[in-house]
């Protein structure tokens, strides 16, 4: 899959920031405009190697030493791009930058624009493998790519089946590595960094060619059917029993967010146009500030739902909430609730403008039938 629509894709997860302060909009759609680099190919020795699982995408990494022991940031993306429907990514990317820079530069009140374009424009993939289940193919797979793109109101809808390449098929479900071209990142790197992501690349190969791939087991094991109860208190700090909250509306949506996620804050004024659409049919949106857990953050969380003008109700942590609801996909992650505080689908994960009405109507429809 081309480079640049996947990464527009996996703009949204946590993941994929190294600094949670800087958000989880650390990958960006940036421009593919020249071949990949070439590099020698190396094999991996497969006797001194770091195994790296992904049981919920059904892939097993094994990693060299160049990997796990790097100067420049190696991360793992992985996720379900569809947030339930069998579309599956396993991305390897590589930040030119030590992690004693980036803790630094996340340490900042201040950060300058030099600073900033530094962190975005070294990033670079090293290699992305995704897959689709329930015996569905390449087309398949593209047409949900871009169907997602039109979801996000993108203009350039560039994914086509030349851009993947079969791996294997496992049960009902197809592995394909993309083909990657050159990210303009890499003229950005820093000769050493550049030497170091020259050799990541050059075992991209040979780690997808000796990783383990299986049936992915997908996200959310078991929510579905979850009961969800629990007390805290508005924004405001006005008293919250979950069963009262829930009991008012047949659906419910809970949007957790953070004042740090700048993809959460976009969103905002959106939820709340989608929020006034749905009380019509006895549905409604909930946020919770997953970071408001201080005066200071809950006052920095009024003011961007004021900024946004969200009337809506906004709900803080408490005790345990995190076992609950499970935000290791990334953020914002939405929750569909029905009036007994039931999760009656799979969690929305990222900011999916596009998809929450559609998710709201038919989770009513299915508690309606």
């Amino acid at each position: 899959m081309n480079n640049k629509v996947i990464r527009f894709l996996c703009v949204q997860t946590v993941a994929m920031s190294m600094v949670a302060g800087l958000c989880g909009s650390g990958m960006k759609a940036s421009a593919v405009n020249a071949k990949a680099p070439e590099v020698s190919r190396r094999e991996v020795d497969m006797d001194n190697v770091t195994p790296n699982e992904f049981k919920d995408e059904g892939v097993t990494l094994y990693l060299p030493p160049e990997y796990t022991e790097s100067k420049g940031i190696v991360d793992f993306t992985a996720t379900d791009l569809t947030s339930g429907d069998g579309v599956y990514l396993v991305e390897a990317t590589y930040r030119g930058m030590t992690q004693e820079d980036v803790e630094a530069l996340q340490a900042k009140e201040d950060r300058t624009e030099e600073e900033m374009d530094k962190y975005y424009g070294c990033q670079l993939p090293i290699f992305e493998i995704v897959a689709i289940d329930k015996n569905r193919d390449a087309s398949d797979l593209i047409k949900i790519v871009n169907t997602m793109l039109e979801g996000y109101g993108a203009d350039d809808k560039s994914a086509k089946e030349s851009d993947l390449d079969k791996i294997v098929t496992v049960d009902d479900c197809t592995f394909f590595r993309s083909i990657l071209a050159e990210d303009e990142n890499y003229k950005n790197l820093e000769p050493e960094f550049k030497e170091e992501y020259d050799v990541l690349l050059s075992y991209a190969d040979s780690i997808i060619e000796n990783a383990d791939y299986y049936k992915p087991e997908g996200m959310f094991q078991g929510i579905i059917g979850k009961k969800i109860s629990f007390e805290t208190t508005d924004i405001d700090g006005n008293p919250i029993k979950s069963e009262d909250l829930f009991a008012e509306h047949d659906i419910t949506m809970i949007n957790v967010w953070a004042t740090w996620c700048g993809w959460c804050i976009s969103e905002l004024p959106e939820l709340e146009e989608i929020n006034g659409r749905i009380t019509k049919d006895n549905c409604a949106i909930v946020g919770f500030l997953g970071d408001g857990n201080d005066d200071e953050t809950i006052e920095e969380g009024k003011g961007r739902l004021a900024e946004a003008g969200c009337t809506y109700t906004n709900i803080l942590p408490f005790d345990g909430w995190a076992e609950i609801f499970d935000m290791s996909q990334g953020w914002p992650t939405s929750f569909l609730v029905d009036s007994t505080g039931t999760i009656i689908a799979r969690p929305i994960v990222g900011a999916r403008i596009g998809m929450y009405e559609d998710a709201i109507y038919d989770a009513l429809e299915g508690i309606t039938k």
